[in-house]
C-alpha cells in the first residue's frame, strides 16, 4: 500500500454513513501533497527555487503521458522524448521546460494546455 493510500485509510471525521466525505479527503490529499513538495524543496541543495519548479512541472507531464499511453486514447501510440520550450517567469527573463511528446503527436500535457487555453 502506497504511503497516501495508508494515510487515507486512517481513522478520520466520518460523516453520517460512516465515510470520510470527499471534501475531507481531498483537503487531506491536498495538504499532503503541499507538505512533500515543500518538504523536496527544502532538503535539497541542488536546485534553485526556479529549476526546481520546472522539474517538477516536468515530472508531472511525464505522468500524465504515461497514464495517456496506458489509456485508451494513447493505446496504440508510444512515448518519443520531449521538446523544449522558453516561458517567461515572474522573476527571470526565460526558463526552458521540456515538454514530454508521443510520436501520433496527440499528446498534450493538461499543465501547458491549460496554459494555452487562458491566453485564448
Amino acid at each position: 500500500m502506497c504511503f497516501l493510500q495508508k494515510r487515507l485509510d486512517c481513522k478520520e471525521p466520518l460523516n453520517i454513513n460512516g465515510n470520510m466525505t470527499q471534501v475531507t479527503r481531498e483537503k487531506r490529499c491536498e495538504s499532503m501533497l503541499m507538505a512533500g513538495i515543500q518538504n523536496l524543496l527544502v532538503s535539497q541543495d541542488v536546485f534553485t527555487h526556479e529549476t526546481f519548479t520546472v522539474k517538477v512541472l516536468e515530472i508531472l507531464m511525464l505522468l500524465e503521458r504515461e497514464a495517456y499511453l496506458k489509456g485508451s486514447q494513447g493505446c496504440n501510440d508510444i512515448g518519443n522524448g520531449s521538446y523544449p520550450r522558453s516561458f517567461k517567469a515572474l522573476n527571470k527573463n526565460s526558463l526552458l521546460i521540456n515538454i514530454p511528446r508521443t510520436r501520433s503527436g496527440y499528446f498534450k500535457p493538461m499543465t501547458i494546455e491549460l496554459k494555452c487555453n487562458k491566453n485564448k
